[in-house]
């Protein structure tokens, strides 16, 4: 953790106040920032929408700009790739379901074929009481949610996966079809952008964790074929949308036109922060696989490290430190950061071959205290 700034309501020019601080202040140590990555946050949304715009998009998404304090270099701004998951497997956990006034939450339809939970829920009770299941994974917490259970990321990735997508095809159920080439989308791109180690790919099986190593790597043509996937049912959902406003006799206007068609996709915040990922994580990777300034150019480069994986675990020890306390003051939290940051000090990491061996950056043993001269052993004579 570089910095924290304690705040009672944060806004989006508190927050642009604060980000540049930071920007300014890692510059000055020799620390280049290439990237912004962050949740889908309403505020970080509206800090992310009032940044000026180097390219233009037909939505008005930003995704990249100038860098204030290195005007050489392009800042690139992203959503957390886990996030996104979380957000639009929950767009499909309320899609068919009614409101109290007996309206739809959300419908969600693709090429005349609706895309509901409830087909979820359906293959889940199949396969509960099979020997053998197609989708071991897909259990009772990942069918019914809860407010607690919607935070969880895993629990999107089991539902948002080719196995379930798989299960969908075998199952020969009408109008699933669509459903599980969603669930094959989300599953390539979370796929995509989470590769961790060079070998992962071939550990695994899977294409799809290769490192990117040029800036003509395929995984950019194969995340580009993911965008216009999106980028298609969005036209379609407003043909579709103003076509029912027509048939119904109803003055079509843009904001009615505009209203319906959000409910036949994803929610508009995770269409925006998908289209903005791949294209900020896109540009951001060719230039890291470029000649940089400094000359020299990078073998490859893992998608692993645009994820904010570090400061979510960084926030999990820290909750698990407070127990049951969920809203910490500033005391308290600064107390639980210097406990970690103390332990970490004082912490060994293991080797191949040893379990002892001390990291360079933690402090030794022997500087807390003078070293204890060894115990001569008696040598025994033999009879």
């Amino acid at each position: 953790m570089v910095a924290c700034f304690p705040v009672a309501t944060l806004t989006k020019e508190l927050l642009h106040k604060l980000t540049w601080e930071v920007i300014s202040a890692l510059g000055r140590e020799g620390i280049k920032i290439i990237a912004l990555v962050c949740d889908g946050a309403g505020v970080n949304r509206a800090f992310h929408q009032m940044l000026k715009s180097l390219a233009i998009t037909k939505s008005g998404v930003v995704f990249d700009r100038v860098n204030l304090y290195a005007p050489h270099r392009v800042l690139y701004l992203m959503q957390d790739p886990p996030h996104l998951l979380k957000t639009c497997r929950n767009c499909l956990n309320n899609s068919g379901k009614k409101k109290k006034k007996g309206q739809y939450i959300r419908s969600i339809k693709k090429n005349g074929q609706d895309l509901v939970w409830g087909s979820i829920t359906r293959l889940h009770e199949a396969e509960k009481n099979s020997t053998v299941r197609l989708v071991y994974k897909l259990n009772q917490e990942d069918v019914y949610l809860n407010s607690y259970s919607v935070m969880r990321v895993s629990l999107a990735a089991h539902v948002l996966s080719q196995s379930v997508a798989d299960a969908l095809r075998i199952s020969g159920w009408t109008e699933c079809e669509e459903l599980a080439t969603f669930c094959e989308v989300m599953n390539e791109f979370f796929d995509i952008m989470k590769g961790a180690h060079s070998y992962q790919a071939h550990r695994e099986r899977n294409k799809n964790f290769e490192p990117f190593r040029s800036v003509n790597d395929p995984g950019f043509q194969r995340l580009h074929e993911i965008w216009k996937y999106f980028e298609d049912w969005q036209s379609e959902s407003y043909r579709a949308a103003e076509e029912d406003l027509r048939k119904k006799n109803e003055k079509i206007t843009k904001q009615r036109v505009q209203a319906e068609a959000h409910k036949r996709t994803i929610s508009t915040e995770s269409m925006d922060g998908l289209e903005r990922t791949i294209k900020a994580f896109t540009g951001a990777m060719k230039f890291v696989l470029k000649k940089g300034e400094d000359g020299l150019s990078q073998l490859y480069v893992m998608a692993k490290a645009f994820q904010q994986d570090d400061l979510e675990n960084y926030f999990s020890k820290v909750r698990s430190r407070l127990g049951g306390n969920r809203h910490p003051d500033l005391s308290e939290f600064l107390l639980c950061h210097a406990r970690l940051h103390a332990q970490s000090k004082l912490s060994f990491r293991g080797s191949k071959r040893s379990n002892a061996k001390v990291r360079s950056d933690s402090l030794k043993l022997s500087e807390l205290s003078r070293p204890v001269p060894k115990r001569r052993v008696p040598v025994r004579k033999k009879l």
